[in-house]
Parts: structure tokens; sequence; C-alpha cells
């Protein structure tokens, strides 16, 4: 797995790139959750009070990186259940 923040939209330039693989998938997702972690960035008001406010939803962040893992995970699983996965080809 692979996480890549980028200078621009264009997607040409990548400011940050982290890998988080050649492991098992746990490790593998609890490098990512640091990694999404470290990237999302935290809008801090002070006033009466100090107010961190993450850019992301932490907890829609971990969401939408739990069912991208789920649903890539269950696409190659339903591939290789009918051989049209390129490590059936053998």
């Amino acid at each position: 797995m692979k996480i890549a923040q980028y200078a621009d939209t264009d997607k040409i330039k990548i400011m940050h790139k982290t890998e988080c693989g050649f492991c098992s998938l746990i490790k593998a997702t609890k490098c990512m959750l640091s990694a999404l972690d470290m990237y999302n960035k935290t809008a801090i008001e002070i006033s009466s009070k100090r107010t961190d406010t993450p850019l992301v939803d932490e907890v829609a962040l971990r969401e939408a990186l739990m069912n991208s893992i789920l649903h890539v995970r269950q696409e190659v699983v339903t591939q290789i259940v009918r051989n049209d996965h390129p490590i059936c080809s053998g």
C-alpha cells in the first residue's frame, strides 16, 4: 500500500510519499493510519481556549481507508475465484 501527497491537483510533483507494504495487512493498515494522521493537517484556533480541527474528519478518513482495503481485496478474491486474476494465468 502506498500514500502520496501531491503538490498540486495535476499530480505531477509528489511532496511526500509513504510505502506500507511487504508485511501483514494489519501492520500495513497501522502504517497507513499513521501516515494519514501525519498528512491530515490541523487548523488551530486560539481564543479563550485552544481548538484543534483536522482538515479531514479522522473517523471518516479511517473509514475511507478501511473501505478501500476491503473493497480492493474483495475484487481480487472475486477475480481469483473466477480465474480472471493475473496470478491464475501462471
